[in-house]
């Protein structure tokens, strides 16, 4: 007899030992949880002992973790209304045992599904006596629970909410390294951004860029483009007018802003239609150029970032960025309008408006272009206004100008698509054109001739003018230069003049 008691004394010390060992070694909540109901069972004869979750949120109470082995079954996952559950009418009243559960709480419609009668509860509680759950056990039968019992549940369900709150400090510690390395990430897209505005040569394309790159190196981030393009109407508009507003207040430092939930401030850029609740984070990066705005990124983020500080130091110097982009963009376009200003001053007659000489020139180089890719025969007109000087001798060199000026107008008029006109020298005129058979030339000369001539009005004063002098030519073939053309149809206008003046031809003016 004494030996068979050794041998059970042996026996559960083993047990014991194995199971401080699982216990020991347990690695989350159910592999703990799992050997404590079973031997909570074991010890108090229970039909069925489980750990039960709160969700406040939700009011319900979910069944986390059962072991049934009598009569009466729990489902592990089910989910309850927290109003009728036995758990929250045992808290309410400070009931630790129910041993006749229908007379206790006759409106639970769960203990009536479940036919308890018996039921015994304890809370699982962590550090700052919040309520996690339940370690609960029920039994169709009436029971009496001893002490020893209900000393046992208040140990487990300690270590069940040491394990909980472990898990919990685990989880927390997790999210903030996650979100370390999403705000490192994010710091780092920030700073890699810059070089896209360093190699970008326009602002909008370089903000559509950086939204982009952003998304991709951090998902998480809302980031939106503002341009005065994107600014027509609606939400577009309330976004730029809104930007705009924070660039002229003192809550940015050179065109950056960082807020986050709770800040100073936050309030007032919060209380715009599209920064909503979910938004923690903002930051905003413009675009300056002395002052002004010319557009921006808006970061948010749903989740607050540990390092602040740092974030603020990125959306400044992206902001920087931008606007240094911007700046570049603003001085490469006023030198671009500088030289095209130049070189539109370096091709203009600037009395006329007409092209000058090298502005005939560069015609000239196209025509020949023209020529060889489209066929055609190219055709270069030389005209000259007989009479000029006596005109200048008699009216004086500002009526003479306004001739000029008057000729040009009318020369211009009569110029078609395919043709140019240039002021040559002083009296000096030519055009070009393309022309597909050489019988075209006449009827051009006939064209310019009634055109030009006629009355001019200048200044109250009439003159009638007879038409300047003329001279066509033509290429013979394509390979003959544009530079000879002219030749001839100079010699051709001095023909002309020499038969007028021969000829007796009508009074120049």
């Amino acid at each position: 007899m004494g030996g068979q008691a050794t041998a059970i004394r042996q026996s559960a010390d083993e047990s014991i030992e194995r199971f401080a060992q699982r216990i020991a070694s347990a690695d989350g909540l159910e592999a703990l949880c799992r050997p404590l109901l079973d031997l909570l069972q074991r010890i108090s004869g229970l039909d069925s002992v489980y750990l039960t979750e709160i969700d406040w949120q939700q009011h319900e109470e979910r069944i986390r973790f059962v072991r049934n082995e009598g009569e009466c079954k729990v489902t592990e996952g089910l989910r309850l209304p927290w109003r009728d559950t036995l758990c929250r009418r045992a808290l309410d009243e400070d009931v630790r045992v129910e041993s006749n559960v229908p007379r206790r709480w006759p409106q639970s419609e769960t203990a009536r599904e479940l036919g308890i009668m018996t039921y015994v509860s304890t809370p699982v509680r962590i550090h700052d006596h919040e309520v996690l759950g339940t370690l609960c056990g029920i039994s169709a039968r009436s029971r009496h629970v001893s002490s020893e019992v209900l000393d046992l549940m208040d140990m487990f369900a300690q270590l069940m909410a040491t394990q909980i709150e472990r898990e919990r400090g685990a989880e927390a510690e997790r999210g903030r390294a996650q979100a370390a390395e999403r705000s490192a990430a994010l710091f780092a897209a920030l700073s890699e951004i810059g070089q896209i505005c360093s190699g970008a040569r326009a602002l909008e394309p370089a903000l559509v860029d950086c939204a982009q790159r952003l998304r991709q190196l951090a998902p998480e981030a809302r980031v939106d483009v503002i341009t005065p393009a994107k600014s027509v109407s609606g939400p577009g508009r309330a976004l730029y007018d809104w930007a705009r507003r924070c660039c002229r207040s003192n809550a940015m430092t050179e065109g950056a802003g960082w807020w986050r939930r709770g800040q100073n401030g936050w309030a007032e850029w919060a209380a715009e239609t599209f920064i909503d609740d979910r938004w923690t984070n903002i930051g905003l990066a413009c675009a300056l150029h002395e002052g002004e705005f010319h557009g921006a990124l808006l970061i948010r983020l749903e989740e607050a970032l540990p390092n602040q500080h740092a974030m603020q130091q990125a959306i400044q110097s992206l902001a920087l960025h931008l606007s240094l982009l911007t700046t570049r963009e603003r001085l490469e376009s006023n030198l671009r309008s500088a030289y095209e200003e130049l070189e539109r001053q370096s091709l203009c007659d600037p009395l006329t408006g007409l092209s000058n000489r090298r502005g005939f020139e560069r015609d000239a180089r196209r025509l020949a272009a023209k020529v060889r890719r489209r066929g055609g025969l190219a055709c270069v007109i030389f005209i000259d206004l007989d009479g000029f000087k006596a005109l200048n001798d008699r009216h004086g060199h500002e009526l003479g100008d306004r001739f000029l000026i008057e000729f040009a107008r009318r020369l211009g008029t009569a110029t078609r698509t395919d043709e140019t006109c240039a002021r040559y020298g002083g009296d000096e005129f030519v055009m070009l054109a393309h022309l597909d058979a050489e019988r075209q030339a006449e009827s051009m000369r006939t064209r310019l001739a009634a055109c030009l001539a006629g009355r001019y009005r200048l200044d109250g004063i009439d003159i009638d003018y007879a038409g300047p002098s003329i001279g066509i030519a033509v290429q013979d073939d394509h390979d003959e230069p544009v530079g000879d053309l002219l030749a001839r149809a100079d010699r051709a206008m001095y023909e002309q003049k020499r038969t007028r003046r021969r000829t007796g031809g009508p009074q120049r003016f």
